[in-house]
């Protein structure tokens, strides 16, 4: 039994560094514990910061009202970025937000808004090599609700 957690723990550890070897970990801060953790697959940059705050509302109101990404991203320019969050709660598993990096991008704010926002309930679809938003937008999510959040940016997607 203490041989197998043994063997456990190692293909554990393989995995783990396997995936940290493959992704650049992402910086999540926020005034609330519940993102704890993301990534980004991109090769046009390995310094991304992703905050989200926080609009105080009384202590089960608190909400993610937009996703700010900060970094040099310059050379991403004509690149599509995908930022899928996981959600908990609101009736949506996961939030899709599409951006267009234009030249000189170092930061990049996106809103959580049924109106207006940035971010949809359906995964976009490829079309002609970049990516459609898709579904309805969605409101901002409370903190509680906010899990991990995965960035990635690409040159064309199928």
């Amino acid at each position: 039994m203490a041989r197998r957690r043994m063997v456990a723990l190692a293909i554990s550890g393989a995995a783990l560094a396997l995936v940290a070897a493959g992704a650049s970990l992402l910086v999540l801060d926020g005034s609330d514990p519940a993102p704890g953790s993301g990534i980004t697959q991109a090769e046009c940059t390995d310094e991304v910061v992703v905050s989200n705050p926080v609009e105080q509302a009384g202590h089960d109101s608190n909400r993610v009202t937009h996703l700010a990404i900060d970094g040099d991203m310059t050379a991403c320019a004509g690149q599509t970025m995908l930022v899928e969050v996981d959600l908990d709660g609101i009736g949506v598993a996961h939030g899709y937000a599409v951006y267009q990096v234009p030249p000189g991008t170092t930061a990049v704010d996106l809103v959580f808004d049924d109106h207006a926002g940035d971010f949809y309930d359906t995964q976009p679809t490829p079309a002609g090599g970049t990516l459609v938003p898709a579904g309805s937008r969605l409101d901002p999510p409370k903190a509680t609700e906010f899990g991990l959040v995965t960035v990635t940016i690409a040159r064309t997607w199928e």
